[in-house]
């Protein structure tokens, strides 16, 4: 075992939501908030951490603990939640984790009081090393509508958005960030770069994209095969969601207005394929605060096959003399109009 780490309490970012510090503790300032710890370095590398909070939490509120690891410099593995019975176990060891926290008031309104926060981490060479791109999968897309909600990072749906949602909150982006992004692609040959900003459709344990050693919920199914999906068609789990509900369609992601109307050309729910970009190999840049057009070639007159949302991640495989990316086939975006390009190869 390593030595135990104390985490300390900061709020500060734009991402910490609802929460408010009083000396070395941490409370809600509504019904429920979240808080997003700077990334903390390790005495050295682990693959596992277990979590000691310290807090005043009262019968029927919640404080939901999460831990991630970085898989290299600006890449982070998934959202792992801890439990008090056992560590959180990483898919490869690193130095470099960060927590996160979920925190819901009592029925009557009480808040809980977060004081401390330790982790202790541990190396354990008997785990295996999960590493590589997921896949890429077939999957049934619905659209999100509800303008004006919140969404589970408190991002307020707005008319013609661009963000998608999946069934589990181990791939949540913080508001307004995209450390998780999908690639969406349509049978019209139109494709979305879009963040993870949403919980759902139907449940929020199920990361099916993930291998069953690993996935949360639903570890009999095979990899790439959403719940819904499964109880829809087979009536796997007597044809119900994890809340009970007849599942009615076989949807694995819901679709922002504006990714499933104006950047697919979708007019009705269908299949999709998805690629869970946060898990690929390669190099990755950042969208800048406008969305950008994709066209078929290195070309402003070439036709627009796509577009990547606003801060999205998205894969690139080369810089042009002309300062176009390639990004996919016949997929080409300007180098202007990304917030962070890496040193790229000449196309």
């Amino acid at each position: 075992m390593l030595r135990p780490s104390r985490v300390p309490l900061i709020i500060g970012g734009d991402d910490d939501i609802n929460v408010a510090a009083a000396g070395n503790t941490v409370s809600l300032t509504a019904a429920a908030g979240m808080l997003v710890l700077p990334p903390h370095e390790l005495a050295a590398p682990a693959n596992q951490v277990a979590v000691e909070l310290i807090a005043d939490i009262p019968p029927s509120a919640e404080v939901l603990v999460d831990v991630r690891g970085a898989r290299e410099p600006g890449r982070w593995m998934e959202w792992i939640e801890a439990r008090p019975e056992a560590p959180v176990t990483l898919p490869e060891p690193t130095r470099l984790v960060q927590v996160r926290l979920m925190i819901s008031v009592a029925d009557d309104g009480a808040s809980p009081v977060v004081r401390g926060l330790r982790l202790v981490p541990e190396l354990n060479d008997q785990l295996p090393r999960i590493t590589g791109p997921i896949g890429t999968y077939r999957i049934y897309a619905t659209r999100v509508g509800l303008v004006g909600n919140t969404t589970a990072n408190w991002h307020v749906v707005q008319p013609r958005d661009h963000f998608v949602a999946l069934p589990s909150r181990r791939t949540l982006s913080s508001r307004g960030s995209s450390d998780y992004t999908v690639q969406v692609c349509a049978d019209n040959g139109r494709c979305a770069w879009a963040p993870v900003w949403d919980i759902g459709p139907w449940n929020t344990t199920d990361d099916y994209w993930n291998l069953p050693m690993i996935r949360r919920s639903w570890s009999d199914l095979p990899q790439g095969l959403p719940q819904a999906q499964a109880a829809y068609q087979d009536g796997y789990h007597g044809g119900r969601d994890q809340f009970g509900r007849r599942v009615t369609n076989p949807a694995g992601i819901d679709l922002a207005d504006g990714t499933f109307w104006d950047t697919l050309q979708l007019r009705d729910n269908q299949w999709v394929t998805v690629n869970y970009l946060w898990a690929g190999p390669g190099l990755f840049g950042l969208v800048g605060a406008l969305p950008l057009a994709v066209h078929g070639a290195p070309d402003e007159e070439a036709p627009e096959v796509g577009r990547a949302a606003e801060d999205a991640m998205v894969p690139l495989q080369c810089r042009g003399s002309d300062g176009w990316l390639r990004i996919g086939p016949g997929q080409y975006l300007p180098a202007s109009g990304l917030a962070q390009v890496p040193t790229l190869p000449a196309c």
